[in-house]
């Protein structure tokens, strides 16, 4: 999800008028909030465009740990009282299903590279050549 995010960002409307960093943002304005930017910038993440899932797994002392980045790096699911309210259900349904398909699989990747492709959403075009086969 941080290297692909389902969604680009999140949009909120300003309440009131801003100046941030000389810039002036009017009330009313709309902001996005951009994950797929944020998520892949070298000041959060060190070699972000490599997948490495030790980031998540890597004592705190270690320069890839994931914690090093700003708390608002990776947020596929928004912040605040507008966030997703189906986060915790979500993250719980994929931890169940990897477990159980690393459980019960061998699984291997006989094809070419995959091509992400963007527009509002984030998508990967197949054919999605897995093979599985039982423990």
């Amino acid at each position: 999800m941080r290297m692909m995010p389902v969604v680009a960002g999140n949009m909120r409307e300003t309440s009131k008028e801003y100046n941030l960093l000389g810039y002036k943002i009017p009330k009313q304005t709309y902001v996005t909030f951009a994950h797929q930017y944020t998520s892949m910038m070298d000041s959060h993440y060190p070699r972000p465009r490599e997948y490495i899932p030790e980031r998540w797994t890597v004592d705190k002392d270690d320069p890839l740990y994931h914690g090093n980045a700003h708390p608002f790096a990776f947020s596929p699911f928004g912040f605040g009282t507008r966030s997703c309210v189906g986060r915790r259900i979500a993250e719980l349904e994929l931890e169940a299903f990897v477990a159980r398909v690393v459980q019960n699989f061998h699984i291997e990747w006989f094809g070419k590279q995959l091509k992400q492709y963007q527009s509002a959403l984030n998508y990967v075009k197949g054919p999605f050549n897995f093979t599985f086969k039982d423990v």
